[in-house]
Formats: structure tokens, sequence, C-alpha cells
């Protein structure tokens, strides 16, 4: 994560010597050298998932469990999604060194005065973009709380209910927007309840799913003008959720399964979540080796695959093949 990130870590010892033991410290001093080597080497990254969050939409909350469950939640699971992503606030959006995504998440944006609602549109339909809004994208708009700045935003239009629901989500597993995936788990937080609940309520939609216990529309898909709007009335979408509306938005999946994958397009760790081979399917051509020891991986053309045991993680180094090679 810190590598693939560009991010900064302190190993701190809170007491008694935490880290003392030689093998930790050398462990250390190998990711460290990883580090240093690769700092000079380093290349513009930029994945096709942009994750948004917006810390100002939780002053119009009520502090409860669904403040985890929207965000805390997700980020944790998000490595398990297939690919890529950055994790970025959602005042940033209109920034000009904002990159371009193929898939937007839209955690908890419900804070969303016009001009931002107006610059959220205007990246989508930059390059026919697909977002996926969560819960109450966009209830409270630049003067009042309303249904209709809901749709404004999303495009979709949403309904609601004042009393208090578990808001988990039921795929239908007839719809053809479900294939591949399992209908036989509710999705969203477990023992999680809220008020309002919303729910989808336009003719308009394709249905993945209804609100448990009930015909609500829960989670639908709407093409725009330019764009494709996904939204959700529950949270914490699992990972094989999140592969597919990844790979429907045009996103390139590395690993189809559930184990924990970070990359930069130089390095890449995976964490297993499971037993089993891992096939990961790379972007590019390259050579791959193991960073820590400098063993090469056996690659045929774009895709490898590894043994791995549940709890191991690998560090990878990616060499893209020059052309000639």
């Amino acid at each position: 994560e810190v590598l693939t990130k560009r991010a900064a870590v302190s190993w701190f010892d809170m007491s008694g010597g935490w880290f003392s033991h030689p093998a930790i410290l050398a462990e250390m001093g190998r990711t460290a050298a990883v580090m240093k080597r690769s700092l000079p080497k380093r290349q513009p990254f930029a994945p096709e998932i942009g994750v948004f969050v917006d810390p100002e939409s939780f002053y119009w909350m009520r502090s409860t469990a669904a403040n985890s469950a929207l965000v805390l939640n997700q980020v944790v699971t998000m490595p398990q999604s297939g690919g890529p992503w950055d994790f970025c606030l959602l005042s940033d959006l209109a920034d000009a060194r904002m990159p371009d995504y193929k898939l937007y998440i839209f955690l908890n944006a419900f804070r969303v005065d016009d001009a931002r609602r107006e610059a959220i549109v205007r990246k989508l339909r930059r390059n026919h973009a697909t977002a996926l809004f969560v819960y109450a994208p966009g209830y409270f708009g630049s003067e009042s709380a309303s249904l209709e700045n809901m749709r404004a935003l999303t495009g979709i239009r949403i309904a609601k209910d004042d009393g208090e629901g578990a808001p988990q989500i039921l795929l239908d597993a007839k719809s053809p927007l479900t294939k591949g995936l399992s209908a036989a788990e509710p999705i969203g937080a477990k023992k999680l309840t809220v008020s309002p609940v919303f729910y989808a309520d336009d003719p308009d939609v394709q249905v993945m799913g209804h609100l448990a216990g009930g015909r609500r529309a829960g989670l639908v898909v709407k093409p725009m003008d330019g764009w494709t709007s996904v939204y959700s009335a529950a949270m914490t979408l699992p990972p094989p959720l999140m592969r597919h509306f990844a790979r429907q938005a045009g996103v390139h999946v590395w690993l189809e399964t559930d184990d924990a994958l970070y990359t930069d397009g130089q390095f890449l760790g995976i964490h297993a979540a499971a037993d089993g081979t891992k096939r990961v399917s790379l972007p590019f051509a390259c050579d791959v080796f193991d960073a820590m020891s400098g063993k090469s991986l056996p690659c045929a053309g774009p895709t490898f695959a590894l043994d791995m045991k549940r709890f191991e993680t690998v560090l990878l180094e990616l060499k893209p093949v020059q052309k000639g090679d």
C-alpha cells in the first residue's frame, strides 16, 4: 500500500521493542531497500477507478454505524476489487490535475451544491464514465434537502421511506445485469438500520436488485447522456460486485478472486484471502520478478499464476517488455 500509493509510513514502537526481533528487522531492511532503489525510477500511474469521500457530508448525518459502513468498511475491502484505485476527496474533483477515471465511486456525496454537481457530471461525460452513487447522493443541495436534488445528481428518480429499515439488497438472479454474481446472500452492511430508507422509483432504470423484504428497487443502472449512473441503497458493497461494476465500466481487472491487490504498474502486491492459485491478468506485456529475492516468475504473455496460502503476501516487480525484446 505504501509503495504503490506513494504514501509515507512510520514504524512506531509503542513500548518494549515491538519490532526488535531480528527477522522483523531484516524484513524491514529489505523493504526499505526495495523502496530506495525504486524511487529514481518511479513513473506516473493513474488507476482506472476513483473512490471519492466527502468529510463535510458527515456533518449532515447523525453519528451512527452508517459512517463506518459508508466509508471505512468499504475502503477496507476496495483492494479486493480486482484493480488499482485512487482514494480522493470530493472537493478535489474539479481540480485540473485530477485524472479521468472509468469508474467513479461516490461513497458519501450527500451534500452537493449546484456547482459541484455540474463539475461531477462534466467530469463523467469526459470519457463516458460510470458513476456509482451510494445511499443518499446529493440529498442536501444548495438550499434544501430533497429527492429532486438526488435526481439532479444521479439522473435517477429516488423515493424514500422515513421509517427505520435495514438497507440490504437481494440481487435479481433473473436479471442479465447480475450474470456471474451470487444472489444467495444479501448485499450491504449487516445489522445496520438507517432512516430514511431510500430506493429507486424510476421506470427507466434497469433493476439489479431489490431491498430485502419487498420489491423496492435498491440497486439500479441507468444510461445517461454521455455516462452511466448506478445507484445503490445499500452500503459496503462486496468485492465481487465492485469487480462487476469495474468490468462493466471498461476497467482492466487484474485479479478475479477476492485477494487484496496493490499496484502502481511497477510493483504488484498480493495478499491471499484463501488458499489457491491466483491468476493475474496484466494490462501490458512484462517480465515478473519477486521484488524481495529477484527471482524471475514464468509469465505466459499477459498472464501469470501464483500458488499461495491464505494470509501469504508477495511483492512483485513488473518490468515492461520493450518492443523488439
